[in-house]
């Protein structure tokens, strides 16, 4: 059976929020960019780098490390990224009156 993990008041989201969580053993990164919030794995699917410091804009994430870019819709990598790797794992965010979470 899953279980509710809640996450944060949606009065605390803006535009540029991004925090680590780890819930379930996951690691998990919420953000918000083109007022829309994402829940996506905390890790870069090429080394397993903290996603944390990178550039986010436009629903795309790009990994500090190796420069790699990712939709946090659907988790694929952008065109004109010179890495090849996986594809980046995004999780569905649950709303529950004020909050925002994810069932695991």
């Amino acid at each position: 059976m899953k279980s509710y993990y809640r996450l944060e008041s949606l009065m605390n989201l803006y535009e540029g929020y991004c925090r680590e969580f780890i819930v379930d053993g996951r690691q998990l990164l919420l953000t918000q960019s083109s007022s829309k919030p994402f829940l996506i794995e905390n890790k870069c699917p090429h080394q397993g780098f903290s996603l944390v410091d990178a550039h986010i804009e436009d629903s795309m994430i790009t990994c500090a490390a190796h420069m790699v870019t990712f939709s946090m819709i659907d988790g694929r990598v952008q065109p004109g990224s010179h890495i090849r790797c996986g594809a980046l794992k995004v999780y569905e965010l649950v709303y529950q009156g004020n909050e925002v979470g994810v069932f695991f």
